[in-house]
C-alpha cells in the first residue's frame, strides 16, 4: 500500500506506485499467488512504524491491518502467476483483479 499523496509527490502514476516483484526462480516451475484485500480510508495518515516488505521493494508497506480497519466496502485482489523457468521454455503468464 502506498499512502495518497506520496505517490504524487514522487511524480509516479498509479502504474508506477503499485509495486510488487517477487524473488527470480531459475530452473523452476509452478504458481506465486497472492492475495489480498484493498479500501479507502478517510483521513487516513500512514503511522511512522510502517517499514518495507520485500515484494514492494523500496515503498512503504506494512502486513498489519491499519487502525480503524473492517471488511465493510473492501475490494477483494489477486494477482497470479504461472511460471516456467526450466529451459528452453522461461515462460510465464499473469493474471489477477483490482
Amino acid at each position: 500500500m502506498v499512502p495518497a499523496g506520496e505517490a504524487e509527490a514522487l511524480g509516479w502514476t498509479a502504474h508506477q506506485a503499485d509495486t510488487f516483484q517477487v524473488p527470480s526462480t531459475p530452473n523452476q516451475r509452478g504458481i506465486n499467488y497472492e492475495e489480498g484485500k484493498a479500501k479507502f480510508i478517510p483521513n487516513y495518515t500512514e503511522p511512522s512504524s510502517w517499514g518495507t516488505v520485500p515484494e514492494a521493494r523500496s515503498l512503504p508497506a506494512t502486513e498489519t491491518r491499519p487502525a480503524g480497519w473492517s471488511n465493510t466496502g473492501v475490494i477483494d485482489r489477486f494477482i497470479a502467476s504461472a511460471f516456467n523457468c526450466c529451459p528452453p521454455s522461461n515462460t510465464s503468464t499473469i493474471s489477477g483483479t483490482g
